[in-house]
């Protein structure tokens, strides 16, 4: 019996085809694809076309070509690609939207964790990003100061156990790294009159948010946190 030509016409066609088999698990990760003359028959194109769209699908990360020939199924990784596609959308997005959008999912993600037992687990990683944090300001490292900075408040996010809290802080993980970063700046850190100054006003804000978490002082915590975010004067928990 001869083989059946689906005659696709275009190659968007053809990739959306491919796309769907790869969604619905007729290739699991790791299958070898069709050969391009293969598919070539299959669809009715030329495998120039079919290159194209397997070119399209490798930048996507579902496919890979490996040495020695053929195109596999890759595991997709769809956090490294929303990565990159956040650090351009960031240019985009003032500094004052994402301080709003901060204070407004941190807000409400304390007021979830008020709503759990405080799992000793995730006390134990929240101070764990401090001591990081700590040990980053120490030497003056910004970007890693910034990657616990985010560390911690996903976390917050973990604590709340709701999955969309978390998606929704994971996918901006390259914009929030890129904010910390000028957000250090707006706040004075490049030329304070104590080279930790601010590093050190930091530290001790995030740690004071975890005690009085803790503490189940959570009104407090988030007061701290609308605070960090305000670019305003030193915390003074006097004012409390």
């Amino acid at each position: 019996m001869s083989k059946t030509v689906k005659k696709v016409s275009s190659a968007d066609a053809i990739y959306n085809a491919l796309l769907d088999k790869i969604e619905k698990h007729y290739w699991d990760p790791g299958d070898r694809l069709p050969a391009e003359n293969d598919l070539a028959e299959e669809y009715g194109v030329s495998r120039v076309t079919i290159r194209a769209v397997l070119q399209k699908l490798s930048a996507l990360g579902l496919v890979e070509t490996r040495s020695g020939g053929g195109t596999y199924v890759s595991k997709f990784n769809f956090f490294s690609l929303i990565q990159s596609v956040s650090g351009v959308m960031f240019s985009n997005i003032s500094h004052s939207d994402i301080s709003v959008y901060r204070v407004t999912i941190e807000s409400a993600t304390i007021d979830l964790i008020a709503q759990k037992p405080i799992l000793s687990k995730y006390v134990r990683e929240l101070q764990n990003c401090i001591n990081r944090m700590e040990k980053a300001g120490k030497a003056l490292d910004k970007h890693a100061f910034a990657k616990e900075d985010y560390n911690f408040h996903l976390t917050l996010c973990k604590m709340t156990e709701n999955g969309m809290f978390i998606f929704a802080y994971e996918l901006i993980y390259s914009t929030l790294i890129k904010y910390f970063d000028e957000h250090y700046t707006i706040a004075g850190m490049e030329e304070p009159s104590e080279p930790t100054m601010y590093y050190d006003d930091a530290v001790k804000n995030h740690q004071k948010i975890l005690d009085y978490i803790v503490a189940g002082k959570f009104d407090v915590a988030k007061a701290i946190i609308q605070h960090m975010a305000s670019n305003a004067a030193p915390f003074s928990y006097s004012d409390l």
